[in-house]
Formats: C-alpha cells, structure tokens, sequence
C-alpha cells in the first residue's frame, strides 16, 4: 500500500510540475514583440531576467541528466524513448520549418538550426528536452505576436504537452527514481483527457447528449471548407455530391466520434484496449481530413507512436502501466488537466447551415484586386486559415470558424434550427442575425490590425515573398485549403488590402452566397525609392 501510495505522489509531483512549466513556458518564453525584432529570439530572450531564471531552472535538470539519465536507465523496453522522440521530432520541426515574418522582417537562423540539432539531440539523449522547449517555443510564439492583434497560435498542441511532461519528469525521475512507466501513464491519461472533454463538450450542446450525435450535419462541415479551398479543384456538382456520401454517414460517424472520444479514458485498462482506441483516434482524424482539409497531423503521429510504445513495453512493465490502478490514475488525470490547461474543454459544436468566410484580397499596382492565399501569409497560415476576424467586421457574427456554432445549452441548438429553416432567404437570415448575432468589433484591435498588414506588406512589397523550406522538409500546416487559381503572386507591390467577407447558405441543391462585401480595407501608404515602391506602417 505505501508503494503504491508512492506512485501516486510521483503522478501527483509530475502534473503539478508539467503545470508550473507549461504556464511559465508561456509566460516567459513567448517574448514580449521586441524580442521578435531581432535577429535571434533565443539571444534576445536572455537579455529579460524573468526568461534567464526559466532557463537556468529548466536547465538545470538538464545537466543533471547528461549524467544520471540517458535514455538506457529508463527499462522500459525503449517505449517511453520513442514516444518523447517522436513528440520532440514533432515540436522541433514544426518551429524549425516555420514561415519566414515579414512583419519582424528575421528569419531566425540561428534559432531554427538550434531547434533542429535539439530535435535530432532528443532522440540520441534526455537532456536536450528542456532547451528544446526554450528555443521551440520562442520561435512557435511570433505567429501569435503582435500581441496587440488577437492572432490564434499552436497554443494547446497535444505532442508538445507530452515534451513538457517529459521535461517535468526528469528531475523527479533523477531526485526521486520515479519509473518511467509514471510518465506513460501520465502521457496516455492526457490524451486521454483531450479527447474525453471534447466528448463532453459534444453532448453539452442543445436540449440533451443525442443532439450532436443525432443532428449534427458533416456535410455542412465539408461545403464549409470547399469554400476555404478545401477539394477546391473540385465544381459545386460534385462536392454536392460528395455532401449527400457524407449527410447519409453524419450520424453513425458522429456516435463513432462519442463512443472513442468517452471510451479514452479506458486506455489504461488493458494494452489490446489501448491499441484499439488509439488507432480509432487516428482513423478519426484522418477522417476530418478527407472530410474537411483540417490536418491533426501531429496527433496521428504521436498517437502511432503511443502504439508503437505499447508494443514495446516489457511485460513487467506493461503490468504495472495497465490494470485497475492505472485507470484510477486516470481519474486523477482527468481533475488535473484543465487546471494545469492542458486539454481543450470547449471543443465543441455543431457546424451550421450557413458560413461567414473571410479572405484578404490585395490591390495592385494596376487596379487589380486579387485574392491572397491563406497558405501565403506564414508564419501567419493558422490564422488567416481559420479566419476569425470578426473584431474588424462592424456586422454582428452568426457563426463562427469554418461556420460552427460553439456553445452549451439550448441557444446552439435554436440557432442551429434558425439558420436550417431559413432556407437561406436573405430576409429570413436577418431576422435570425437580430435574435442571436454577436458583436465582434473590436476599434483597437482593428486599428492594430491595420498597424499588423501595413508592416507586413511593407517587407513583401520591397522583397517579394520568402518561402518556407521546400517541399520535403517544411512541416505540414493545419489546413489544407488549396490556393486560388487568380491569387496576388507577390510580384507587384500592393497598394491596398481588403478584408472582405463572403456569406454562404447550403441549402439541399445549391449554395446561396447570401452577400458578398469589403469589411475593411487598409490602405498602404507608398514611398518610391528610385525604381522600387515600398508600403510604410
């Protein structure tokens, strides 16, 4: 009974140290948008004290682990190696491949090699852990910076909370002798919580549990998307074909989602059971991909290497990781997470009949307006993919990214029912847009916003587009949304940028664009210099 009181402490030590470094993390190596003015955001950071005490805490269990933990005092059978490689890979490719920034204008050379060497380190040795997060970090958190401009980040990511675990786990796995198999109970138990708040987030919607299940439309979630350029290449005749494939599976796929999403929290219970939930989690994702162009690439990855980590366990191990203790591990687990932030409790929704879908469109020199691809604006991708910029529209918002309907209760639920049975009548959908719109606009962070294209514009329209890595070695972005056959190539300098919004209704044998307007439109200030044109903030 002590030693298996033991165990709980170890469990109890790790989430309350992976929930202190993640929020310092953060705090601390997400930089104030200075640090992104320079050419090095690692050797920017350490001139902040509060960023140097990070470091010399997070490092020093790095050191100690140089010497006392190398992968080979783990005795797991190379499992717990595995899986923190494949997390590491994951996190340091991710930030080593990121977009170059026209808005801060570096490329973060230094930084981005720093980050890939790590990322390699961390399979040859534990110690690199810990500065692989301090440098993976500071580089992911320019894509949320300037933080004057509510731009969404990678804040959250599943494998990167697995890389923090880890680096909590060193230093009592060096001080106290905690077993690595505490750290894999602990990792599958946070997945686990991932996916079973998402469940509860589902059955939280509308009058009961069955609503999702039973009235959510997949197929709205596809026509969605092929208006971001999902299956883009593709006409209206066909996706609407395709949309009926996916109408007729909604409900049984959706009951799938709720039975593996609950059944998570079983993972420890036996290693078949784990094996068997873990690759209908990768199934699942795959198919938001084909349905959607929404790519959970790092979860398939870290979720395959869960699995192969199962299969390596010895069996002492494996016994002592799963059973009737581990499970009330999870338990535990499952309290923890959403105070220490790492699960998302609000993912959600039901995804509506109608969709607000915004898009840039650049002025040219020659009076042309073109659209700019959502993949073009890196390191930016997952912000103008997702396309929430309802804080510029003075319109009230119905819906929300890729037309979801987000909330708990009975309101998501009339919405929902609203918007079907206004059969996309422009009138009708005004009338719903009075009842339940919510005001987005926000002036100052219209007017940041403003500040944000300006600079940004300002760096392509003097230096053309800096591409990411080639193909091969940049690392896949979140949405796959294809870019648009006549789209701004960066080979004239912009005079102007539109913000504008298109609303679309799917009705049974069409899709209506119920209206189609400029929300915003920044004009770029222009000074020649000789033969070039540059854009000013």
């Amino acid at each position: 009974m002590v030693f298996e009181l033991w165990h709980w402490l170890h469990l109890a030590a790790l989430l309350a140290l992976m929930g202190l470094l993640r929020r310092g993390l953060l705090r601390y190596a997400c930089h104030s948008d200075w640090v992104y003015r320079e050419p090095s955001v690692l050797l920017a950071g350490l001139r902040r004290p509060k960023f140097r005490r990070l470091s010399a805490a997070v490092l020093i269990p790095s050191a100690l682990a140089l010497v006392w933990a190398p992968w080979g005092v783990m005795g797991d059978g190379g499992a717990t190696r595995l899986v923190v490689s494949v997390a590491a890979g994951i996190v340091a490719w991710s930030a080593s491949t990121i977009a170059f920034n026209p808005y801060f204008g570096q490329r973060y050379t230094l930084d981005r090699a720093l980050c890939a060497a790590l990322g390699v380190g961390c399979a040859l040795h534990p110690a690199c852990i810990p500065a692989l997060l301090l440098v993976a970090d500071g580089l992911e958190a320019q894509s949320r910076r300037p933080a004057s401009v509510p731009l969404s980040g990678q804040d959250g990511e599943g494998p990167h909370d697995l890389v923090v675990l880890f680096a909590a786990f060193l230093p009592l796995q060096i001080l106290l002798g905690a077993p690595a198999w505490i750290f894999l109970v602990a990792a599958v138990a946070l997945l686990a919580a991932h996916y079973f708040y998402a469940a509860l987030a589902k059955l939280a919607i509308g009058r009961g549990p069955w609503v999702w299940p039973a009235k959510n439309r997949l197929d709205f979630l596809l026509r969605t998307t092929w208006h971001h350029g999902w299956l883009g290449f593709l006409g209206e005749e066909r996706v609407l074909r395709l949309s009926r494939v996916a109408r007729a599976l909604s409900v049984p796929m959706q009951v799938l989602t709720i039975v593996i999403e609950l059944g998570a929290v079983l993972m420890l219970a036996d290693p078949g059971v784990a094996i068997v939930l873990l690759a209908g989690t990768i199934a699942m994702h795959i198919g938001i991909l084909l349905g959607s162009g929404i790519c959970f690439w790092r979860w398939v990855l870290t979720n395959a290497a869960l699995i192969g980590a199962v299969l390596l366990l010895p069996p002492e191990v494996s016994a002592r990781a799963f059973g009737f203790g581990p499970l009330l591990m999870t338990a535990g687990v499952l309290v923890a997470a959403p105070r220490i932030n790492a699960c998302w409790p609000g993912l959600g929704w039901l995804d509506a009949p109608f969709a607000s879908v915004f898009r840039l469109e650049g002025e040219g020199a020659d009076g042309v307006a073109r659209e700019i691809a959502r993949g073009d604006m890196g390191p930016y991708e997952l912000a103008f993919g997702q396309g929430r910029f309802g804080f510029v529209d003075p319109r009230p918002s119905l819906v929300g990214t890729c037309g979801t309907i987000r909330g708990t209760g009975a309101a998501p639920e009339r919405l929902f029912d609203e918007l079907l049975a206004s059969d996309g009548d422009p009138g009708a959908i005004e009338a719903v847009r009075e009842r339940h719109g919510v005001a987005r606009l926000d002036p100052p962070a219209a007017q940041a916003f403003d500040a944000f294209l300006r600079a940004y514009f300002a760096h392509t329209n003097e230096h053309g587009r800096t591409r990411r890595p080639g193909f091969g070695l940049r690392a896949p972005i979140h949405f796959w949304f294809a870019r648009p056959r006549e789209r701004y190539m960066f080979d004239q300098p912009l005079v102007a940028v539109r913000v504008c919004c298109r609303e679309v209704y799917h009705a049974d044998e069409k899709e209506i664009v119920v209206s189609d307007r400029v929300v915003r439109r920044v004009e770029l200030v222009e000074q020649r210099l000789g033969s070039r044109v540059r854009a000013v903030a």
